[in-house]
């Protein structure tokens, strides 16, 4: 740590938690040194390198299929680029599908961009049903 400048007043000297510092320059205009960014690590660099969605559900949903031995085994940046692996691979294969159910009651059909609710479509008779 620098020396405490002669006219410091506040917060004993460190000027990183002074409300005075602003631009990297102390209460008196003079620079101040400059921590580096810390460096991620574990669950933070899983996360800064997963670039899927954060929700709750979904982050344990592709975190199940990689596994706890995976986990131990990759650096934190590692884990999130399989997380991302994992989550980008399961919406491709949700869009070869052509259709997908959106929030348990909207149907949403890819290939004419166009959605319905799915009590309408249950509704519709038997003979207008495709047999699957």
């Amino acid at each position: 740590m620098a020396k405490k400048p002669d006219y410091c007043e506040q917060n004993d000297g460190k000027c990183e938690l002074c409300a005075l510092v602003n631009y990297g320059r102390d209460c008196r205009n003079n620079p101040i040194p400059v921590l580096p960014p810390k460096k991620l690590r574990g669950r933070a660099a899983a996360e800064a390198a997963y670039d899927g969605f954060h929700g709750r559900i979904t982050m344990e949903a592709v975190e199940a299929f990689v596994g706890a031995e995976l986990r131990k085994r990759l650096t934190g940046r590692e884990y999130g680029l399989a997380l991302s692996a994992v989550n980008t691979a399961f919406h491709a294969g949700k869009k070869a599908q052509g259709a997908e159910v959106v929030d348990g009651d909207y149907v949403w059909v890819e290939c004419i961009q166009r959605g319905y609710p799915l009590a309408q479509l249950r509704m519709l008779p038997d003979e207008m049903k495709v047999k699957v």
